[in-house]
């Protein structure tokens, strides 16, 4: 889509599952923020906040969420299986074998 990405967020119930995160960041080549697992109800509790004025834009949102809220930071550690994928190899199946 013409857009870089610098990380991944994984909110909700999926990003409890540490292995899905670790191998999303391998795959990906990129960091993946896992949290807050209550995405989807802070996500609509804030466009309330940001609608009925309590907070003055969505940086202020985002500020106070991270600081409010466990997001765990995961590495990409396995850089090998990014660099294969991203020269076009097909991801080998079972990828998460790797």
């Amino acid at each position: 889509a013409g857009h870089g990405y610098k990380s991944i967020n994984v909110v909700g119930g999926g990003c409890r599952d540490g292995h899905l995160n670790r191998r999303t960041a391998e795959v990906c080549g990129l960091p993946v923020y896992a949290g807050p697992v209550e995405g989807t109800a802070l996500g609509n509790l804030a466009v309330q906040m940001l609608a009925d004025g309590v907070f003055p834009h969505l940086k202020a949102v985002r500020a106070a969420i991270a600081e409010s809220f466990d997001v765990q930071k995961v590495e990409p550690g396995w850089p090998r299986l990014h660099s294969a994928v991203s020269r076009g190899a097909p991801i080998p199946w079972p990828w998460f074998a790797w």
